[in-house]
């Protein structure tokens, strides 16, 4: 399905976790509810959205390829600004720091800007772009660059990551299972952040409470939670979980 402007609208005010209200969608958007009925049948007829009573919720389970960046980069704002900001209380000055290109990391980028003589290397083009209108030193990977999410991938981005070291690594995944695991659907994106921990010294994940024990069918394991350093949340996890990074929770 082309998506159509009204229906970006509603998808960007839609989260995987909570159910919106047709009133309210209707409300922000300036339409009448049949209005509003309509476009969401659409949505939710190619599976983008899930109805709920009364409303809808984003449905995540279709695959994240299907999924708009500009969607995942509005979607649970508040959780992934109160991540990012924590996050951001890591970084010292003059450190050489890695950046994924997932949505979640994306939204440490304004807290970046007073850190002095940083220098960033990411595979996240929209993430490059961001950070040098800032003029915060930054570094590409190359690679093949995704559609869907503006990530840079493929041996050639591989072989750069491997001649680069870096103090600290910020990244995120689809889902953290209830044993630790850290799983996603992207082959690539799971290799490339393999990868970038093995050349980084410090590893942070950054996961929003919309990612915890996700339900999905995930391909790919990343990592664990005993074979990074920090995890970073919006929530509490469970103590079995949150005793599992190495140096801790935030």
């Amino acid at each position: 399905m082309s998506i159509g402007l009204k229906e970006k609208e509603i998808l960007s005010l839609l989260s995987p976790n909570t159910s919106v209200s047709i009133k309210t969608i209707a409300k922000k958007l300036y339409i009448s509810e049949p209005t509003a009925r309509r476009y969401l049948a659409k949505l939710s007829d190619e599976g983008y959205v899930i109805r709920t009573h009364g409303g809808c919720m984003l449905n995540y389970v279709k695959t994240e390829k299907d999924i708009p960046l500009y969607v995942r980069l509005a979607s649970n704002n508040e959780g992934k600004q109160q991540i990012a900001k924590k996050a951001a209380t890591l970084i010292e000055a003059s450190k050489t720091i890695f950046l994924d290109a997932s949505s979640t990391v994306f939204q440490l980028i304004p807290y970046l800007k007073d850190i002095n003589n940083l220098t960033v290397i990411t595979n996240g083009l929209k993430t490059a772009m961001a950070l040098t209108e800032m003029n915060v030193k930054t570094f590409c990977t190359g690679g093949f660059i995704s559609q869907y999410n503006m990530a840079m991938s493929s041996m050639s981005a591989i072989d750069a990551i491997k001649m680069m070291n870096a103090d600290m690594f910020f990244f995120s995944c689809e889902s953290l299972a209830e044993n630790g695991t850290l799983v996603d659907n992207s082959y690539e994106e799971t290799f490339i952040r393999r990868t970038i921990m093995k050349q980084s010294a410090v590893n942070v994940l950054l996961i929003d409470n919309s990612k915890i024990f996700k339900n999905g069918k995930f391909k790919y394991n990343l990592a664990t939670l005993r074979e990074i350093d920090y995890c970073i949340s919006n929530v509490k996890l469970a103590d079995d979980l949150a005793e599992m990074p190495r140096k801790g929770c935030l």
